[in-house]
């Protein structure tokens, strides 16, 4: 029998509810709950009859007395995590896995929850750095013990680690690594407790890297089973953004139209008061959609009128650049090429400067075909030039490098528009993007820890 099946005996919790266990027992009840053992909680928490006992109101503050417990045991695992973190802080990330691997005190939930929740604040600024604290954050959870926590939770904290390493790694451009992780979090949570959020964020983070890699159809289901799951656990917030996530892929189809609505319906559900953020990713999803309708000026004006939003992210790079990006590809459209040159420039150096090298080769895509249109074939190639040692240096593949080769051709042969190549990269781009192929295969991992142990 599981330690978490193992019940402590109905005296004992009838006497924890009284306040009358001994310290030793008490700590016994206490743990044993904090596995997620449902029937003890169920048990703990029924609300005698008045018939039953003397005194209703004596009781009932016992029963408080005791949820205050539990939280105080919680929160105090929590305070102890942020003070472990302050040791590893200013550690470089090869130092911490070091460290939490030899030293017991490191490996407990309250570490790993002050880590998971620095992760997706640290990949706006430092995508590589978020792939670091992930890392750290799935090494503890398999230095978690069972008994300490429950086999269902432990499997959901791996299942979360997991799966912001998978999310991180996607943001640096590790598209491989992401999609291992993603993977290794599905298997972890399924042998979870079945949380409805964790799934769904699961879903949420799967659909954007297939966004990436150019599966738009694939990317929308997953979407839509987040967004099931999300109205399950009555999360409409969730509900909305994913309907945004939806949009800005649909911005990219035939059916930008269909954004338009999802777009519409996502901000309905937001939470906008003190969420900036995902009013921001709304707007920024019509913007794209009415672009790619061809009403320039509508999504001009959204963008504008929103300007504001973005002033509350003026120190994330990946908002800024995409901000200028925006905007290079709606002044293209008003043929208002100068001002789509000096954006899109712009949005080139924010990406640079931020490691985001897949955005900024799109990006080079976009001003090499503005530069063509004003007529600047020398400038164009010298870019086309400059990218392909660079394409060679972050992994990419013979067959991206070749093609790129004959992409440059077009442009001295003057065929690079009248073909469409920088759609045609594009999609080869999301399809063989490996620019950091340091993503580990966790399912492999898993498998050889288990039969090394075994």
């Amino acid at each position: 029998m599981s330690e978490q099946r193992r019940h402590p005996p109905k005296e004992d919790l009838a006497r924890f509810i009284r306040a009358d266990l001994e310290s030793s027992r008490r700590n016994d009840v206490v743990g044993h709950l904090l596995k997620g053992c449902d029937a003890c909680a169920a048990a703990l928490s029924h609300k005698p009859s008045i018939r039953e006992v003397v005194n209703y109101e004596k009781c009932m503050n016992r029963v408080e007395m005791a949820c205050a417990l539990f939280e105080t045991n919680i929160e105090t695992e929590r305070q102890l995590g942020f003070q472990l973190w302050d040791l590893l802080d200013s550690k470089t990330a090869e130092s911490r896995l070091l460290i939490v691997r030899n030293d017991r005190r490191f490996q407990i939930w309250g570490l790993f929850d002050h880590i998971l929740g620095k992760i997706r604040p640290t990949s706006r600024k430092d995508p590589f750095g978020a792939v670091d604290l992930a890392h750290l954050a799935v090494t503890i959870t398999q230095l978690l013990v069972e008994e300490d926590y429950g086999s269902e939770r432990l499997h959901d904290f791996r299942g979360a680690a997991y799966n912001l390493l998978g999310f991180a790694m996607r943001n640096a451009g590790d598209f491989v690594g992401a999609k291992s992780a993603f993977e290794g979090a599905r298997t972890e949570l399924q042998q979870g407790t079945g949380d409805p959020i964790e799934a769904a964020m699961l879903a949420v983070h799967s659909g954007s890297l297939l966004f990436d890699l150019g599966e738009f159809a694939g990317a929308l289901r997953l979407l839509n089973d987040a967004i099931r799951l999300f109205r399950r656990a009555g999360d409409s917030h969730g509900m909305g953004l994913t309907f945004v996530k939806q949009a800005m892929i649909l911005a990219h189809t035939a059916t930008p139209e269909k954004g338009l609505l999802l777009a519409e319906k996502g901000l309905s559900l937001l939470d906008l008061g003190g969420q900036p953020r995902g009013e921001l990713a709304a707007h920024d999803a019509r913007a794209w959609c009415y672009n790619a309708l061809g009403d320039h000026e509508e999504a001009l004006r959204i963008v504008s009128t929103h300007e504001y939003l973005y002033k509350y992210f003026d120190d994330e790079p990946a908002i800024q650049g995409k901000h200028e990006w925006l905007l290079g590809r709606i002044q293209a459209g008003r043929r208002e090429l100068g001002k789509s040159l000096r954006h899109l420039n712009t949005a080139y150096q924010v990406f640079l400067g931020a490691f985001l090298y897949f955005d900024a080769v799109l990006v080079d895509l976009n001003r090499i075909e503005v530069l063509l249109y004003l007529r600047q074939g020398a400038e164009a190639m010298s870019i086309a030039n400059r990218l392909a040692p660079l394409l060679e240096a972050w992994g990419l593949g013979n067959e991206t490098l070749r093609l790129w080769a004959m992409m440059t051709t077009s442009i001295a042969a003057g065929e690079f528009l009248v073909k469409q190549h920088s759609h045609s990269f594009e999609s080869h781009l999301r399809k063989h993007w490996i620019p950091r192929p340091t993503g580990a295969d966790f399912a492999s991992r898993a498998s050889r820890r288990s039969v090394q142990s075994s």
